[in-house]
């Protein structure tokens, strides 16, 4: 009668997020690498295109 295992197993949920080491950066520091990526590719490419 008594069951071994459980038909919905119970979830484990994290405590927190500071427990991962993962990177946060803020939006505007995101945007900031975006286009500084954006506009050393148009000088790259304008410098390889007169030569």
């Amino acid at each position: 009668m008594y069951k071994k295992y459980r038909k919905h197993p119970r979830v484990i949920e994290k405590k927190s997020q500071e427990d991962n080491p993962v990177m946060t950066i803020g939006i505007a520091a995101a945007i900031g690498v975006v286009v500084f990526a954006f506009l050393n590719g148009m000088v790259l490419g304008c410098t390889i295109k007169r030569k």
